[in-house]
This record gives structure tokens, C-alpha cells and sequence, in this order.
């Protein structure tokens, strides 16, 4: 039997993270994602992808967020997250659909938040939380991370996330929209 060690190492291993734009953030998010002829494969062989708001409708066609996840399930059997900026993220887990509104926050600076999303959830996933407490989690650091100025000194620790989600009244268990998918 694996030890849980074991288990985590190669799930880090197994863990990718797809960001289309390579890093350039648009101000017109109807701006097609940057894709080549094999970006198709690259989104197979991550194990894990998370993808900026955008990127789910320049690969599908599809505005809706929630659909283009679907459209992209017929691909990749992993779990698929985009992530929604203030509105929060969402994941699709089999034909299951998690919603996670982001908490409110007075943004100072988002440089950096959607990496800041990505560990978290990275963190989440391994420290083997539900999927709505990934998200939650993950859209509270990221919010958090927008009330500071600049990219590594914004975000918090982990106690910080904490202390922030039970401030605001988003425990790590029972809130969250949750939505049945369609086989």
C-alpha cells in the first residue's frame, strides 16, 4: 500500500497547471486566448487544469462558462476548474458542477491573484479537502491577495485565509452554491 507520502509526491508530480495566455493578461476578455495547433494536447496531459475565465471560451466557442467546462469534459476526464475573478470559480468534478462565489473584498492590486488561486487550490487538493472547500479556500486567498499591493508580498499565510474565512462568515464547510450536472 502507498504511503500518503508517496500518494502526495506523485500527485504533484500529476498536477498541471494550463494557462493559455502564457501570462499576458488582456483588458478585453474576448481577445482569443494564445493557442497553437498543440494546445489541444497540452490541456490532456495536465492532470489538473485551471483556467483564467477566458480561456474555457476561445478553446470551445462558448461564452457560458459552465458549458465550455462541459465541452472541454468530453477531452479530458479530470477535474477542470476556471476561475471567474470576482465572481468567484468553478469546478467540474465527473458531471459534477461546483460554484464557489469569491468573497468581497476592496481590491488594491490583482496583480498575481490567479497564481495566488492556483496554489491554494494546488494546497486544497492535497490536503485532500471537498471540492467546495477547495474553491472556497482558493477564492479566499486570492481575494485576500488582492488587498495588498504586488505579486509575492501580497499573499497571506494560511492562518490569514483562515481567520479571513470564519471573519466572513465562509467557513470551510456547508456554504457554496452547488449544482447537479448533466450526465
Amino acid at each position: 500500500m502507498e504511503s500518503i507520502r508517496q500518494r502526495t509526491k506523485l500527485r504533484i508530480g500529476q498536477i498541471g497547471i494550463f494557462r493559455a495566455n502564457h501570462g499576458q493578461h488582456s483588458v478585453n476578455p474576448a481577445l482569443p486566448a494564445r493557442q497553437t495547433d498543440r494546445t489541444g494536447e497540452l490541456i490532456a496531459a495536465v492532470s489538473v487544469p485551471i483556467f483564467a475565465e477566458h480561456v474555457p471560451r476561445a478553446l470551445t466557442g462558448e461564452a457560458d462558462p459552465e458549458r465550455a467546462l462541459r465541452i472541454l469534459r468530453k477531452t479530458h476526464s479530470g477535474l477542470l476548474c476556471v476561475t471567474l475573478g470576482a465572481r468567484g470559480s468553478m469546478l467540474l468534478d465527473g458531471n459534477q458542477l461546483y460554484r464557489v462565489p469569491a468573497p468581497s473584498v476592496r481590491v488594491v492590486d490583482a496583480t498575481g491573484a490567479g497564481d495566488v488561486f492556483r496554489g491554494a487550490f494546488i494546497y486544497g487538493l492535497l490536503r485532500g479537502d471537498s471540492p467546495v472547500d477547495i474553491l472556497r479556500f482558493a477564492n479566499a486567498t486570492a481575494a485576500l491577495s488582492c488587498t495588498r499591493e504586488g505579486a509575492l508580498d501580497s499573499v497571506p499565510t494560511r492562518r490569514e485565509v483562515e481567520e479571513f474565512l470564519k471573519g466572513k462568515g465562509q467557513g470551510s464547510k456547508g456554504k457554496g452554491q452547488e449544482s447537479k450536472g448533466k450526465g
